[in-house]
């Protein structure tokens, strides 16, 4: 196994910009502002993901809470009524939490922004105050023409009651600096967060600390050298069966480590999967560790000198997903 025992490189930041301002989820990877076409042209892909995909989501957060049900299942002997458990980004609509809070489980959730499944006034203040006038914008767009068939098709999918809403706490602040109670947790899960996130290390031991003796977590990680690392809709939807996408032409592969010309509109922290190795196995007690490749049939498009700065496990691995158990403090090195 590649692991990392030196500490992950810094990530770079626009100065005088924080993980929670409106310039870290305007800026690009490579520090520049995204140009307004870049902005519309992101906004339009959202809009086709939601109007006509829907199906796809429900699908896949049905899945993952039946995994989660499983996990918790297996490796606690525990069903997920009763159950505490904790989700480390889980998004505006916090699809997972309720559904998990649906089936009986006591389920706190973790974000940088505020969730919006309940829009009234306050919550778009608070979006404005925490995350700035454009994702606040998008975000009411994408609630008032497409969060309520998606919770109903939700509820349809499950046989579950999901409105009025099942009540989570949802605490709106960064998981490196989260407050949370020490060895509770039966379940800590995150899908697809670590990424966005400035501090990993942090991150990752605060999951560990707030995992119970016999809980276990599950974190599933997008590795930002990989294909659709840069979230590039246009390559998610072409590698992913479920769109039926072509290849893009417009979109080289790899753009976002090359000229990074068509840059995503939230912040990624650059790490590899050596880097989050290297975190996990020194702050946590792996206890399985899953790849998901992409792009392997693409290699042959990659220029050389990109092969030189990455490894060809770096450019094909698109996640990797670690099964944990809680290290105490003696064994943490």
């Amino acid at each position: 196994m590649n692991t990392s025992t030196g500490d992950p490189p810094r990530p770079e930041i626009p100065l005088g910009r924080g993980p929670m301002k409106d310039g870290i989820q305007r800026w690009a990877m490579a520090g520049k502002r995204i140009p307004f076409v870049q902005t519309v042209r992101n906004g339009l892909q959202m809009y086709v993901k939601h109007h006509h995909h829907t199906g796809h989501e429900i699908d896949v957060n049905v899945k993952r809470s039946e995994k989660l049900a499983g996990l918790l299942r297996r490796f606690t002997g525990k069903s997920v009524r009763g159950a505490h458990v904790l989700e480390v980004g889980c998004g505006q609509r916090a699809a997972l939490s309720l559904l998990l809070a649906a089936s009986g489980a006591e389920v706190c959730a973790v974000d940088v922004e505020a969730p919006t499944y309940r829009m009234n006034t306050a919550t778009l203040l608070r979006l404005l105050r925490t995350c700035g006038m454009h994702r606040a914008v998008k975000s009411a767009i994408r609630h008032m023409l497409f969060d309520r068939r998606f919770f109903n098709g939700l509820a349809r999918a499950t046989g579950m009651t999901l409105r009025p809403f099942p009540r989570i706490d949802i605490r709106v602040c960064d998981i490196a600096r989260a407050d949370l109670p020490a060895h509770y947790f039966d379940l800590v899960f995150s899908y697809e967060v670590l990424g966005h996130v400035v501090d990993v290390e942090s991150a990752v031991r605060n999951i560990n600390a707030a995992l119970a003796p016999d809980g276990v977590g599950y974190v599933v990680v997008h590795l930002f050298p990989s294909l659709t690392g840069a979230d590039c809709l246009e390559w998610v939807f072409a590698l992913d069966p479920a769109y039926g996408a072509h290849i893009p032409a417009r979109v080289p592969p790899w753009d976002h480590l090359r000229e990074n010309r068509y840059p995503g509109d939230s912040y990624l922290n650059r790490l590899r999967l050596k880097d989050y190795q290297g975190i996990f196995y020194r702050h946590t007690t792996v206890i399985a560790e899953d790849h998901q490749k992409e792009g392997n049939d693409l290699l042959s498009l990659a220029p050389r000198e990109l092969l030189a700065e990455y490894t060809e496990e770096d450019l094909t691995t698109a996640y990797v997903a670690f099964t944990i158990r809680r290290r105490s403090p003696d064994r943490l090195s």
